[in-house]
């Protein structure tokens, strides 16, 4: 009787499949690894493999992950103030909602990465490849762009107070209802940009060819500072104010 109960007991207990175990913040760096809500400030991470990795709500303040590769990594509320990923793989990566000011990205592969709704005030992005990157609703003011690829990038209804565009030659922009005051787009070719509802007070478009730009308006220009080498749209005109004088830089 004895032996029929106990294999009836066996027979009762399910089989538990094995499962992959889930990281946490003591495991090693390495690819899928998953640091959600943990505390890796002020570490040396450079050169590491995370691709695919998982670091939401975690904490690389002032982290060097210089080098490393963090292509589809997810970063979703992370915090990474003043944080190191320059000449970093981060191609597709999600940044939604994190806080990144003075974050340094250059030289960063940012092809197809979403930084939506992020705090990058003074990061640098410095001759990083931004091809396809969503910037859209993000806070840049005063960032740095000298030398990026800037190519269908989406910079709608972020804020761009003072950054520093100057000399690039863009195609397919979304500037659209983005706040682009006392930004420097000197000698800037913007191409088709999109700039319905762009915020332009002050902002340096010496130089700068908008002839292709789509949905500029005369009371944007009026406001904005260029001088007679700006090129304008067909049907727009040289404001009497221009060039503007005593600007601070």
């Amino acid at each position: 009787m004895n032996r029929i109960i106990k294999s009836l007991l066996i027979a009762a207990v399910p089989v538990i499949a094995a499962s992959p175990a889930i990281a946490g913040c003591r495991d090693a760096p390495g690819p899928s690894v998953d640091w959600s809500g943990c505390k890796k400030k002020q570490l040396i991470l450079t050169g590491e493999n995370f691709a695919g990795g998982t670091f939401r709500n975690t904490y690389f303040t002032s982290t060097d992950l210089s080098r490393s590769n963090l292509s589809g990594a997810q970063f979703v509320n992370a915090d990474l103030a003043r944080a190191n990923l320059s000449k970093t793989n981060l191609s597709k990566a999600l940044f939604e909602k994190v806080q990144a000011p003075r974050a340094w990205f250059e030289s960063a592969n940012l092809t197809g990465t979403n930084f939506r709704k992020s705090d990058l005030t003074r990061a640098n992005f410095k001759g990083a490849n931004l091809d396809g990157a969503v910037f859209s609703g993000s806070e840049l003011n005063r960032a740095e762009f000298e030398s990026a690829r800037l190519t269908n990038v989406d910079f709608s209804k972020a804020e761009l107070a003072r950054a520093n565009l100057a000399g690039q030659r863009m195609t397919g922009m979304n500037f659209s209802y983005a706040n682009i005051s006392r930004a420097d787009f000197r000698g800037t070719a913007l191409g088709d940009a999109k700039m319905e509802g762009a915020y332009l007070f002050l902002t340096r478009i010496e130089g700068a060819d908008l002839s292709s730009a789509t949905d500029l308006t005369q009371d944007q220009l009026n406001i904005a500072c260029g001088d007679q080498a700006t090129l304008l749209p067909a049907g727009l005109t040289v404001p009497a104010s221009w060039p503007c004088l005593d600007l601070d830089d």
